[in-house]
């Protein structure tokens, strides 16, 4: 979860969460529209060797860049009211577990979207369990 503007700093990472507001003072690119995005991801890929980009896009979803021209577009969960406290952490930690588990970037940021999902509807800081997750993805299947 990228902090600094400078994503030198992070050279060598597989995978990184910008926000669109981190992205975009990182590339120096106005990001406006899904293709800005793209563009910001690769300048960065190319920068920095990272193997996937998850940019975080709030009730948009999220869009991952990859290497080798790889990009998925997720569509965010639709929430009543969201609180979006701690969402980007919940989004890095399911995200991190999906992937150490699965190796599947795809499958990891659909279930780290998820769960970003479950703890917006929550009021305040809070967290996902196991079993909500369980149910939600059961539900949609």
């Amino acid at each position: 979860d990228p902090k600094k503007d400078n994503f030198n700093h992070y050279r060598g990472a597989n995978i990184i969460t910008p926000n669109l507001n981190e992205l975009k003072r990182a590339s120096s690119i106005e990001i406006t529209d899904d293709d800005s995005i793209i563009t910001a991801c690769n300048k960065l890929i190319d920068n920095s060797g990272f193997k996937y980009i998850v940019a975080k896009k709030g009730d948009q979803g999220m869009t991952i860049v990859g290497q080798n021209n790889f990009v998925k577009h997720i569509k965010a969960h639709s929430v009543d009211s969201p609180d979006v406290t701690g969402a980007g952490d919940t989004v890095i930690s399911a995200l991190s577990l999906a992937y150490a588990q699965t190796n599947d970037i795809e499958i990891s940021a659909k279930i780290a979207n998820l769960a970003a999902a479950i703890v917006v509807a929550k009021t305040g800081t809070e967290i996902v369990t196991v079993d909500e997750l369980k149910n939600k993805i059961n539900n949609l299947i």
